[in-house]
C-alpha cells in the first residue's frame, strides 16, 4: 500500500505512528466528556475541514493540525480552567494562562519524545521546532478565552482581501486558530439526534464539577448547577449566540466549502429556541425527557 504523501515527505514510520496514536489514547483519562472519544471526534472534524477544497495548508501543516486535534485535551481531568485556578491545583501553579491547554501540549510533547513514539525522528532540528510550534499554536487556540482575539485577526485579514491568502503562512496560521476551536465544537453542528446527546454528556461533566464545588462550600455558576437543569435550553441558546454561530460563520467565510457547518448549527439552534418558547412546565418536562432517554442516563446522569 502506498503511504500518504505526508508520511513520505517527513519519512514517518507507520508503526511508530500507530504506537504514538495508541499512546495518546492511553493518556486520555476516563472522564465523562473530555476523553479519548472526544479527542478522536475532534480529530475527525479537523480532518474533514482540512480536506475541503478551500483548505490549502501544506502537507506538514495538515499533519500538525491532525496531531493537535487528536491531542488537544490529553490528560484532561474533567474540570475546567476556572476550577484549576480556584483550587490552586499544581497545574495552576505551573501555568498562569490557558492552564489546561498548556498541559495538553506538554503531554503531547512528552509522548512525542518517548522512545517508540518519535514520529518526527527523521525531521531536522529547525523543522522539528517549527512543527512543535504549529502544534502548540493549534492546541492553545482551543482555549475559548483566546477565541475573540483569533476571530478578530481572521476578520481583519478577510476584510482586506477577497479571502485567505494561502500563500502566506501567517494567514494560514490565523485560520488554524479558528479551525481548531470549530473542530473542538463539532458536536454543535452534528445532526440533532447526535448533537443533543453530546450536549448532555458535556452538561453531566459540568454538573459533576458543580456538585464538587458545592461539597467544597462554593456556589457553582448557573451553567454548572445541576439544580438549574431546566435552564438547559437557554444555556444552549446563549452558547450558540455567543460562541458557536459567530465562529462557524467566520470559518465558512474563510473556507466557503464549509458553509454547511453554520447551516446545521443554525438548525440545532432553532430546536433549542423552540424549546425555550414552551411554557415553563412543558419545557422542564421536555428537558427531563431528554435526560431520561439519554444513553448515559444509567451511568450517573441524574437530577437532584
Amino acid at each position: 500500500t502506498t503511504l500518504p504523501l505526508t508520511l513520505r515527505v517527513l519519512i514517518i514510520d507507520l508503526h511508530t505512528l500507530i504506537r504514538f496514536t495508541l499512546t495518546v489514547r492511553k493518556n486520555y483519562r476516563d472522564v465523562i466528556y473530555h476523553n479519548w472519544y472526544h479527542g478522536f471526534s475532534v480529530a475527525h472534524a479537523a480532518y474533514a475541514q482540512i480536506k475541503c477544497e478551500d483548505a490549502k495548508f501544506t502537507e506538514v501543516e495538515k499533519l500538525c493540525i491532525l496531531i493537535a486535534a487528536l491531542c488537544h485535551d490529553l490528560d484532561h481531568r474533567g474540570r475546567d480552567n476556572s476550577y484549576q485556578r480556584k483550587k490552586g491545583t499544581p497545574l495552576a501553579t505551573l501555568y498562569s494562562t490557558s492552564i489546561l491547554e498548556h498541559h495538553h501540549f506538554n503531554m503531547t510533547l512528552t509522548i512525542l519524545q518517548q522512545p517508540g513514539n518519535q514520529i518526527f525522528a527523521n525531521v531536522a532540528g529547525a523543522s522539528y521546532y517549527e512543527i512543535l510550534m504549529i502544534i502548540k499554536h493549534a492546541i492553545l487556540s482551543t482555549d475559548l478565552s483566546r477565541l475573540e482575539g483569533s476571530k478578530k485577526i481572521v476578520r481583519d485579514l478577510l476584510a482586506k482581501s477577497d479571502g485567505v491568502n494561502w500563500q502566506q503562512k501567517e494567514e494560514r496560521m490565523a485560520t488554524v486558530a479558528v479551525l481548531l476551536p470549530a473542530s473542538d465544537l463539532c458536536s454543535m453542528y452534528k445532526p440533532w439526534d447526535v448533537h443533543w446527546k453530546v450536549v448532555l454528556i458535556v452538561m453531566e461533566e459540568m454538573w459533576a464539577q458543580g456538585d464538587e464545588e458545592k461539597k467544597n462550600g462554593s456556589i457553582p455558576i448557573d451553567v454548572m448547577n445541576r439544580d438549574l437543569y431546566h435552564q438547559l435550553p437557554e444555556i444552549q441558546i446563549n452558547f450558540f449566540k455567543g460562541i458557536c454561530l459567530p465562529l462557524f460563520r467566520l470559518v465558512a467565510q474563510a473556507m466557503p466549502s464549509l458553509r454547511t457547518i453554520p447551516k446545521q448549527a443554525a438548525s440545532n439552534f432553532a430546536q433549542w429556541s423552540e424549546m425555550c418558547l414552551l411554557p415553563e412546565t412543558a419545557k422542564r418536562d421536555r428537558v427531563k425527557e431528554l435526560l431520561r432517554h439519554h444513553p448515559s442516563s444509567s451511568k450517573g446522569m441524574h437530577l437532584k
